[in-house]
C-alpha cells in the first residue's frame, strides 16, 4: 500500500479464488520503485529507505514451516504481484 499511497493513478487489486483444489490470494499494486528482484525477500532489502525490508522475509520464514503453501511472487506490465496458493483439504 506505502508503494501507491499519494499517488493519483496508483492501483491496488485484491483477488481470492477458488479452483483446481487451491485457494488463490493475490495482492497487485503499481510499482514505481525499481526493484532488485533477486533480493526481494531477503532481511534487510527495501525499496523504501534503511530500517525496512522485514516484511517479505516473515512471509517467506512463515510460509516454510507449511507444505501445502504456493508462493509467488512477480512484476509485470508494471506492477508488483504477490499471490499465494493454499492447497484445501
Amino acid at each position: 500500500m506505502e508503494e501507491v499511497q499519494g499517488r493519483k493513478d496508483g492501483q491496488i487489486h485484491i483477488m481470492i479464488s477458488s479452483q483446481s483444489g487451491y485457494t488463490t490470494f493475490r495482492v497487485k499494486n503499481t510499482l514505481y520503485s525499481a526493484v532488485d528482484f533477486h533480493r526481494i525477500g531477503t532481511p534487510g532489502y527495501s525499496t523504501k529507505g534503511k530500517g525496512r525490508g522485514i516484511g517479505l522475509d516473515n512471509y517467506k520464514n512463515i510460509l516454510g514451516k507449511y507444505d501445502k503453501t504456493l508462493p509467488l511472487t512477480t512484476i509485470q506490465d508494471g506492477y508488483f504481484i504477490q499471490e499465494l496458493k493454499v492447497q484445501e483439504m
